[in-house]
């Protein structure tokens, strides 16, 4: 990863390199994550009319990555990519969004599912030692 360039800050958003590949991510919010895939932070936002409240949402547009990238590539990236985006910002336990409709990241479901159990488990065994 070339950290050099790792960040350019704009108004709301960020352009986030995972991987060498530009994301551009809007983080707000506090508490549990919801991670929403999209290709146009704008128009998804124009769509919302609020974003919940009590939960910290981070918006990956990959609209950037799409345009330089074959489709069944752009999967294959995302997966490694979100990955190292749960690892970068420490996320523990998070859900995936997807609102691009033509992009699978059925993989990555299964990911965050196991981790989320992992982290899950994790918690309640440090739980445990701490109870005794």
């Amino acid at each position: 990863m070339n950290l050099s360039c790792m960040l350019n800050e704009s108004q709301y958003q960020a352009t986030l390199y995972l991987n060498d590949r530009p994301y551009n991510v809007l983080d707000i919010g506090e508490g549990h994550c919801l991670i929403i895939i999209v290709d146009d932070i704008d128009q998804y936002l124009s769509r919302q009319p609020t974003l919940l409240q009590g939960q910290r949402i981070i918006i990956v547009d990959i609209s950037k990555v799409l345009h330089r990238n074959k489709l069944y590539i752009v999967e294959q990236c995302l997966i490694r990519d979100l990955h190292l985006l749960l690892d970068v910002f420490w996320l523990e336990e998070v859900e995936i969004k997807n609102e691009v409709n033509h992009i699978k990241i059925d993989a990555l479901y299964r990911i965050t599912a196991i981790r989320n159990e992992f982290n899950a488990s994790l918690k309640h065994r440090q739980l445990g030692h701490i109870g005794s």
